[in-house]
Formats: structure tokens, C-alpha cells, sequence
């Protein structure tokens, strides 16, 4: 008489179950270190990112909400208004090599006898038109963290060009001599538009750096 002897599979359904499950808890947990490693390294980007573009920003401020309407008011040359910066901040702020007071003033001003848009800005340098903040540039300015890094940012008008017309009575084009004495009204323009390029980046580390283009409207 033969003897027939089920075998019992149990045992190596369960360990072959064990290791699904362990090759399936692998998996996530290293997608779950993936995408938290990703997204450390992301805000770290963009920490970076957002402290030199506050830096540049508020560079910028200083520039069109108080440089440019001084310098227009002529209550100030643009180099002595620098000079009196180092009496109320600890922040750096110098001219650009090779700008002048005549350089600031004509960037400022726009010509109307130029043409094809060309800007009469004698006396500044030839790169002063290039889209590169750190040629020719206007302003540098050095900010101090408190506690931490440092930011200079470099910043640069590059483009001056009129807008529609206006009411104010604040006029920034030039007038001759014959022109304005002869009562003539001169149709004024609002607003006036600069191109402005700022470059900021943290002190001894220019992987930490942003580059911006500002389109302001006096």
C-alpha cells in the first residue's frame, strides 16, 4: 500500500510575503529620503537665491528713491551725495570706476536731438550701454549681515528712454535757450523710463548671486 506526504508550502509563502513587503518598505523609504534630501537642497537654493536678490533690491531702492531724484533736484552732485552716505550707514556705497558727475547727470537726462534711439552719453564709458552690470558700472554697493554674510551688489543704468505725456510740470528734457525764453510750452512726458541692471552676490561665494533687470518709471 503507498503512503502519500503532502508537503506544507506554508512556510515559504509567508518568507517569500516577508520579503515583498521588505523590498516594497525599502523602496519607500528611500523615496521619502530622495525627495527630502531634494527638497532641503531646493530651499537652500533658493534661501540663497532670495538673500541676494533682497540685497539687490534694496540696493536698487536706494538708488531710484533717493540717488536719482537728488541728482535731478541738483541738491546734490552724485559724488558728494555718495560721500555723505558713509555718515548714516555702515553699508559701502561708491561710484563705479570711471563715472562722473557729468556721466550720472547725462544718463539721467534724456536727449531729444538723438536719433535712432542712440544715447548722448559723452564722458561715459564705451561699455556703459552693455547689458553687463559689472561693466561700467554706476553704483556699488556693500551690505553688511547682521551676523552673517555680506552682499555687494552692482548696479547700472543702461537705458534712458521718455514716455507719454504728463501734467506734473516736471519736465527732464533739455530745453535751448531761444525755447524756453520764447514762452513756448513744452508737452511734458511721463513717465520716464530707465533700464536699470543689477548684479548681487555674496561676498567671497558667487555661487550665491542674482542677476536683475529693473524697468523703472520716474
Amino acid at each position: 500500500m503507498r503512503t502519500i506526504r503532502v508537503k506544507d508550502c506554508r512556510a515559504g509563502v509567508a518568507l517569500l510575503t516577508i520579503l515583498v513587503l521588505v523590498t516594497i518598505s525599502a523602496g519607500l523609504i528611500a523615496a521619502i529620503m530622495f525627495f527630502s534630501n531634494t527638497g532641503l537642497e531646493i530651499s537652500g537654493l533658493q534661501r540663497q537665491y532670495e538673500s541676494a536678490r533682497e540685497a539687490s533690491l534694496g540696493a536698487a531702492g536706494v538708488l531710484v528713491q533717493d540717488v536719482m531724484p537728488q541728482v535731478l533736484a541738483n541738491k546734490y552732485t552724485f559724488h558728494n551725495l555718495l560721500g555723505s552716505y558713509s555718515t548714516i550707514t555702515s553699508a559701502s556705497v561708491v561710484a563705479g570706476t570711471g563715472v562722473t558727475d557729468d556721466c550720472f547727470n547725462r544718463k539721467l537726462l534724456y536727449d531729444p536731438s538723438n536719433t535712432n534711439n542712440a544715447q548722448n552719453w559723452t564722458g561715459c564709458p564705451a561699455s556703459a550701454q552693455t547689458t553687463d552690470p559689472t561693466q561700467s558700472t554706476d553704483l556699488v554697493f556693500t551690505l553688511k549681515g547682521t551676523g552673517g554674510p555680506s552682499y555687494t551688489v552692482d548696479l547700472k543704468i543702461a537705458g534712458t528712454t521718455p514716455g507719454n505725456s504728463n501734467t506734473s510740470g516736471t519736465s527732464l528734457i533739455g530745453q535751448g535757450v531761444t525755447e524756453a525764453g520764447s514762452g513756448v510750452i513744452t508737452v511734458q512726458h511721463y513717465p520716464y523710463l530707465y533700464t536699470i541692471l543689477a548684479h548681487g552676490q555674496r561676498v567671497n561665494n558667487p555661487v550665491e548671486r542674482v542677476d536683475l533687470e529693473i524697468l523703472y518709471a520716474y
